[in-house]
């Protein structure tokens, strides 16, 4: 059963004034962790969505809205009380 993850991320410098695109960064992430997934569970098949809905963020009060949506997700749908208790979560400190 496909499914999803929601990510904020800022791509890394491939070579000078040149990044990695949105589309290769989610290819690693979608190709390592479903090969990954499937060698655990002795399953094959698709893990993730066949999908991508990206956006620029422009601002800190976007980027905290879509911040605060994210850590949210698992408490909505009742996964966990709180989201700092969601081990899945991961920040990185903010720079």
């Amino acid at each position: 059963m496909p499914d999803h993850a929601h990510l904020i991320l800022q791509p890394l410098e491939k070579f000078p004034e040149s990044f990695f695109s949105l589309a290769e960064i989610l290819h690693s992430i979608k190709s390592y962790s479903s090969n990954q997934i499937n060698k655990m569970l002795r399953m094959s098949g698709a893990i993730w969505l066949d999908e991508n809905f990206d956006r620029i963020v422009r601002g800190e009060s976007e980027l905290l809205e879509k911040m605060n949506y994210i850590m949210n997700n698992p408490v909505k749908i009742g996964l966990v009380g709180n989201p700092e208790d969601y081990k899945w979560l991961y920040l990185e400190n903010l720079k």
